[in-house]
């Protein structure tokens, strides 16, 4: 990918590990690590609600 400059070699910060895996096929899946970057992510305090209270919460709106 190098060679037909799909991708560039970088060694940033903010810059993510890249590997290819062989699947069963013989195919590879690009795959991308943002454990690096995890780290620098900001946690969300607040939860997401549960579903099944959005949809109650829903089907009585008028």
């Amino acid at each position: 990918m190098t060679i037909h400059m799909v991708i560039e070699p970088l060694c940033g910060p903010w810059s993510s590990l890249i590997v290819l895996v062989k699947k069963k096929d013989g195919w590879y899946r690009f795959c991308v690590g943002y454990q690096k970057l995890n780290h620098y992510t900001k946690k969300d305090a607040q939860p997401l609600p549960k579903i099944e209270e959005t949809l109650e919460t829903l089907s009585v709106a008028t």
